[in-house]
């Protein structure tokens, strides 16, 4: 602690053994999935690094602390060391400020890795900023650099306005690398309002951020009001979301229109229905699992329905069933969860995801199962599990974590880690770690 506001924080020779493997997810898209940071040091105080559009629709975090010490698979990447400086200045200074060294992985050079934020309060609800990213190679010379400003002005409870204009810099680019970012939103118990525009250029170029899409314009507007009828009912949720897309010639590239009711119930309960019709157009083949979506102009609906109990309860359920054309074919969705609390120390869950997509491409079906279970030995003692099984590329996945907590801010971990493949044609191929973890904390 530097001070009562700040906190620094060194690290030499990271290892992060003790973290989460990652949940497995298909990808029946032509974009790169989002998955979570899970390792703790990039999680403490990771708010103050966040720079990016609002929403599910994932199209623009600045900082992605995933792009470091991760390969593109999700391969480690051994860290030298680094260090992060995180607080508050005169009340109402925010200051971040990271930098870490990697190791050479696979051939690839080490990089250093600096992203500093600052943002000032303004009032209760208002805020300024500006982010600085660079990711500098110590052998190529090659880098690459972000800068942004960005502004969040909150008059009221109900009505906010958030801005982001960025720009990437790098060797041999010097046109078409900017990305900006409006939205306008109006929020209160009753209604749910927003509209937003953003561009991102064909050259806007962010190594250490989560950008899936670029060289386009998007759209977007969303009609939510929500109604309270009492009795059985305690909230409805009927809306109306249109993201229309375009090129930087205005040329139509996506567009989605959905339509959805969710209920939410008095028992906990929530079942919700909606409708999309999309319009697409492939200008480029891609790749879905073992089929290639040709070229062309393509339009096709999907439904989902989905029910969960109340997550609460001792045992509870999720449903989800989503049929739609797909591509010039057919595609059905089935999804489904069983929750069991056994008492206030265990808990599992198993989770069965399938995929069914026919068309005149070629077909394919995927069943993903995932096994989580939890077991609280006492307040200081913790084992979980977490088991997948992905039948399209034959992969099972194991792993278990035991923490102990033996005093305050000092744990002791036992992980075992485990993959297996089997494809047809092929050994069967494993891949086991098992790490023996223990931090202990210096206190006066």
């Amino acid at each position: 602690g530097l001070g009562h506001g700040l906190a620094l924080d060194v690290t030499v020779n990271t290892d992060f053994a003790q973290a989460e493997v990652d949940e497995q997810q298909v990808n029946l898209t032509r974009f790169q999935l989002f998955f979570p940071e899970k390792r703790d040091f990039f999680l403490e105080n990771s708010g103050q690094f966040n720079v990016g559009t609002q929403g599910l629709e994932r199209q623009m975090d600045l900082f992605f602390s995933r792009r470091i010490g991760l390969s593109d698979t999700g391969q480690p990447i051994g860290i030298r060391g680094g260090a992060r400086l995180t607080g508050k200045v005169a009340g109402s200074n925010n200051i971040a400020v990271m930098d870490l060294q990697t190791e050479d992985f696979n051939g690839a050079p080490a990089n250093n890795f600096l992203v500093a934020r600052y943002s000032k309060d303004i009032n209760r609800r208002s805020k300024i900023g500006g982010l600085v990213i660079n990711k500098e190679s110590m052998n190529s010379g090659t880098f690459n650099r972000v800068l942004s400003a960005d502004a969040l002005f909150a008059p009221n409870r109900a009505f906010s306005l958030h801005t982001i204009a960025a720009k990437s810099y790098t060797p041999g680019v010097s046109t078409d690398s900017n990305a900006f970012h409006a939205r306008a939103l109006y929020l209160d118990t009753k209604w749910q309002t927003y509209a937003e525009f953003s561009q991102i250029d064909p050259n806007f170029n962010d190594e250490v951020g989560f950008v899936p899409r670029t060289g386009i314009r998007q759209t977007k507007v969303h009609l939510e009001r929500n109604p309270r009828p009492g009795g059985l009912i305690r909230v409805m949720e009927p809306m109306i979301n249109v993201i229309y897309i375009t090129d930087l010639n205005n040329r139509l590239l996506t567009r989605r229109n959905h339509q959805m009711v969710g209920t939410r119930f008095q028992n906990g309960a929530y079942l919700n229905i909606w409708w999309n019709h999309w319009f697409d157009r492939i200008d480029v083949p891609f790749k879905v699992q073992t089929v290639t979506i040709p070229r062309g102009d393509y339009t096709y609906d999907e439904v989902n329905l989905t029910f969960n109990s109340n997550p609460a309860r001792r045992v509870y359920e999720q449903f989800t069933f989503s049929p739609q054309t797909y591509y010039g074919g057919h595609r059905k969705d089935l999804s489904g969860t069983l929750g069991v609390r056994l008492n206030s120390r265990a808990s599992g869950e198993y989770s069965l995801q399938r995929n069914d997509v026919d068309g005149p491409w070629g077909a394919f079906v995927v069943n993903l199962s995932i096994l989580r279970l939890d077991l609280a030995l006492s307040p200081r003692q913790t084992i979980r599990s977490l088991s997948q099984y992905n039948s399209l590329t034959k992969q099972l996945s194991l792993s278990f974590r035991y923490n102990f907590i033996y005093r305050p801010g000092s744990d002791i971990y036992v992980t075992y880690d485990e993959l297996q493949t089997d494809t047809i044609g092929r050994p069967i191929g494993r891949n086991r770690q098992f790490v023996v973890k223990t931090t202990y904390l210096l206190s006066r």
